[in-house]
């Protein structure tokens, strides 16, 4: 533009008295006529005040969404669309004219609200104030939610997953990076129970760090109700207070990567579950690999045979306290968790580090059905001693 400035100034000489409206400003430079943005959308830098400037925002999930980017993911649902950024002439007023999906929405102003169904949609607003105009307009891709909540449900569960490409060599909070998955707290629900797990998706990053993933859990007005930061191989949430009805947002952020791919596990409770707790200190030479089938310590539970879930968690450290993703010595100790009822198998959890948890959950309204008690096995992989920690809860 540098090169431009001394030709405009004497074209802006030339044709001052014949031309009405002059491209040209004060300072001799011309506007910029080669950006990314549409002729028909300038950018606010750019306009003036005889200019429309269409600015659309959608709003889902609990908060908003810029759609400068041109593509939005949102929650199948009630999705509003929000152009009451867009400006004009100053005292001038603005009517809307909206199309979703190419179909004409009459009667909406500066917002416009429509169910979306899971898939992909386009939405358009055009802003006008006297002869001129200008759109905006947006992609979306709408995700389906989750089920709502049956009449005798005690939980709603659902699993997610995600890779993180990048490397973080350094400790980092990459905002941009932050990989969002909205779950539904229906009214009346007494517990949320979040448990993140990652490992590296390639055989070379092994030799390293496991990386560092963060979970926050964001409310529906898109405030952290609770965080999980503990710098090791999982992150575990059990949130039992301010449990606002509508849809959340769990928020699992990059911090110290090595192309992490990655489970997080979410469960609604409906129902106060019953909670058993066992403590054990187990010894084992290092080296001996027990499984489900043998060598396991068990631990029985009475659970009745009209529950609706059963979760487990496993934690443990060596006997000087630290956990497993402390240090990467192979003499740390690693245990496998296993739920039996009878001889069936339910779940089990040998992800091995320091941390397991695993849940059955039946079909929304129904029960587990008959039980001849349940069995939950804590196998020593690869222990020399470890202090753990069995939680049960059923509801």
């Amino acid at each position: 533009m540098v090169r431009a400035k001394a030709p405009s100034i004497i074209l802006c000489a030339v044709l001052a008295l014949a031309m009405a409206v002059s491209g040209c400003v004060g300072d001799g430079a011309s506007k910029d006529k080669t950006s990314s943005a549409p002729a028909t959308s300038p950018s606010p830098s750019n306009s003036t005040s005889d200019h429309v400037v269409a600015v659309l925002a959608v709003l889902a999930d609990g908060r908003s969404h810029t759609a400068a980017s041109g593509s939005v993911s949102v929650t199948a649902g009630n999705v509003t669309f929000d152009a009451s950024g867009s400006r004009g002439p100053a005292g001038a007023a603005l009517s809307f004219a909206w199309t979703v999906d190419g179909q004409a929405k009459p009667g909406a102003e500066k917002t416009l609200t429509v169910p979306l169904a899971a898939g992909n949609h386009t939405a358009n607003v055009t802003v006008t104030s006297g002869s001129t105009s200008d759109s905006a307009g947006v992609r979306l891709l709408a995700r389906p939610g989750l089920l709502p909540v049956a009449g005798n449900d005690v939980a709603i569960s659902t699993t997610f997953g995600g890779t993180f490409a990048q490397k973080n060599t350094a400790a980092v909070d990459s905002p941009a990076a932050h990989q969002l998955h909205p779950f539904d707290v229906p009214a009346g629900a007494v517990q949320i129970t979040a448990w993140l797990t990652w490992f590296e998706a390639s055989a070379a990053d092994n030799a390293g760090s496991v990386g560092d993933l963060d979970l926050h859990l964001k409310d529906p007005a898109n405030t952290d109700a609770a965080e999980s930061i503990s710098s090791t191989d999982y992150e575990y949430i059990r949130l039992t207070t301010a449990l606002t009805p509508g849809r959340w947002t769990a928020d699992v952020r990059p911090y110290l990567t090595v192309q992490n791919t990655y489970t997080l596990s979410i469960v609604v409770w409906m129902k106060a579950p019953t909670v058993k707790v066992f403590t054990k200190t187990v010894g084992v030479a290092d080296g001996v690999l027990a499984d489900d089938a043998a060598g396991f310590l068990p631990h029985k539970v009475d659970v009745p045979a009209d529950v609706g879930i059963v979760a487990a968690r496993l934690a443990w450290t060596d006997p000087s306290g630290e956990s497993d993703c402390t240090n990467s010595d192979v003499e740390m100790p690693d245990l496998d968790l296993y739920a039996y009822v009878g001889t069936s198998k339910k779940f089990s959890s040998t992800y091995g580090m320091s941390c397991e948890f695993g849940f059955l959950d039946a079909e929304a309204g129904k029960t587990l059905g008959p039980a001849a008690g349940w069995e939950f096995r804590v196998a020593p992989f690869l222990v020399a001693q470890a202090d753990y920690i069995l939680t049960v809860e059923y509801a």
